[in-house]
């Protein structure tokens, strides 16, 4: 049987998922990636260029091998995928297709059935646009359009169709909210 693994994005320093979320079954690996090479990440790479999968200057992959494709993240890779106060870094508020392009990535390394596990700030937090590298909202609101199933009321809603650019699918599955963060699990539907 395969080892589980989770990908840590953003990682910095930490090397732990921090989310008390039971999902079944727990990682047995956990492969970070982050941009900065002081904190050692498994991955080396910056979220804002996509494809995560084209980089050349760290080859090894996180068994200590190389990708199958000089570096590469294979498709249907990991159970699960954590990202905290991670997302709100990536792309721009308003630019659609580097929000479909940030969770198309996501949901091409998420195995079937896989978890994306985050937390971001709500839009009516001081954090939300206080911190000078929050450069996007992640709201209840923003998640709806990553599930195809929610498409059944365009025409009814003022919700936009975007079913002709993205083509993924990945269900809310559980969120908290607390007085400054949104906590989400999103299930990748494949």
């Amino acid at each position: 049987m395969a080892m589980s693994r989770a990908l840590l994005l953003g990682a910095g320093n930490n090397r732990k998922l921090k989310l008390g979320i039971d999902l079944q079954p727990p990682p047995e690996t956990i492969v970070t990636l982050d941009m900065d090479v002081a904190t050692g990440p498994d991955i080396l790479w910056d979220l804002n260029i996509k494809p995560w999968q084209n980089w050349t200057d760290y080859p090894k992959n996180y068994d200590g091998g190389y990708w199958p494709s000089p570096g590469s993240i294979p498709d249907n890779s990991f159970e699960q995928i954590h990202a905290y106060e991670v997302l709100e870094h990536l792309g721009q508020q308003g630019d659609w297709r580097g929000f479909f392009d940030d969770f198309g990535e996501i949901y091409r390394v998420l195995k079937p059935g896989g978890y994306l596990v985050f937390s971001c700030p709500l839009p009516h937090s001081v954090w939300a646009w206080g911190d000078p590298g929050h450069t996007r909202i992640i709201s209840l609101e923003s998640l709806t359009f990553l599930d195809q199933e929610n498409y059944a009321q365009v025409g009814t809603t003022p919700m936009t169709d975007y079913r002709g650019y993205w083509k993924g699918n990945l269900r809310l599955v559980g969120h908290q909210k607390t007085e400054h963060n949104l906590f989400a699990i999103l299930q990748a539907v494949k």
